[in-house]
């Protein structure tokens, strides 16, 4: 452990088999929470962020789930109380990305991404907020993304996503204060797998992706965006919600 940020404190991450959940998994075990669920569609790399918590000193959960599928959230919920007790913060991070503009989704796509990315924030969501409104304590933590008020090319079904995720963090922010603080966390350009699938696809054209951002030269790594979550997740944020968090490292300040 390296801080106690979260002593004490019961989280779940979704979206923690790899890439910004995986690190924001693994920074919320090092600022001391008492456990930490790590949530993941494959089971496989759910139990690989787990292990490494657990290895490093500290307490984890891995758990297998679709976060679209109603009765897996609520599921997810239930284990978290069975196993630590309470749900003291949600980092909602599970998203997906289908490339194309709107002529070209198909609307199979179109479901799909919405269904992960905002679907599963509301479900899970709800699941924990009925566990936080008992105890009249939690935070959550959205993964929203620049790609909510910026434009970029042919990610129409991501970008509508991330501004529903934008959106319904400041409603739930509203309707759960005082007690209960919603934010969101929004990302630019991240080195994941998932980014350089979707927007590199060549180490060439990664290369020119990173170099698009004019102030740094580079995308973020995971750990950078997992320490905004873990200010918004923490009591230093105690007068902190409906709040957007950008940490896209200038990108889409630029006007020319």
């Amino acid at each position: 452990m390296t801080g106690s940020r979260l002593a004490g404190k019961v989280c779940i991450v979704t979206g923690a088999g790899s890439g910004i959940g995986a690190a924001t998994a693994t920074v919320f075990a090092q600022h001391g929470a008492r456990g930490v669920v790590c949530a993941d569609l494959s089971a496989e790399a759910a139990r690989a962020t787990a292990d490494a918590i657990i290895a490093a000193g500290g307490n984890a959960s891995p758990f297998a789930m679709d976060v679209s599928d109603e009765k897996a959230a609520e599921a997810l919920i239930e284990h978290t109380r069975a196993v630590y007790g309470r749900v003291d913060v949600l980092h909602n991070n599970a998203a997906m990305a289908i490339p194309g503009s709107v002529h070209e989704t198909s609307l199979e796509d179109w479901n799909r991404v919405l269904a992960v990315t905002i679907t599963g924030a509301f479900l899970v969501s709800r699941a924990a907020l009925r566990v936080m409104l008992e105890q009249r304590s939690g935070a959550i933590v959205n993964t929203c993304s620049n790609h909510a008020t910026v434009a970029s090319p042919r990610l129409a079904s991501y970008h509508a996503s991330k501004g529903a995720i934008r959106a319904l963090t400041r409603q739930m922010a509203l309707d759960y204060a005082p007690d209960i603080r919603v934010n969101c966390v929004s990302p630019g350009l991240v080195d994941t797998p998932a980014a350089r699938g979707v927007r590199g696809g060549t180490d060439a054209g990664w290369a020119r992706k990173q170099e698009s951002n004019r102030y740094f030269k580079r995308a973020a790594q995971p750990q950078e965006i997992a320490y905004g979550a873990l200010f918004l997740a923490s009591d230093e944020a105690s007068f902190l919600t409906g709040h957007d968090l950008v940490m896209s490292g200038g990108q889409g300040e630029v006007a020319f």
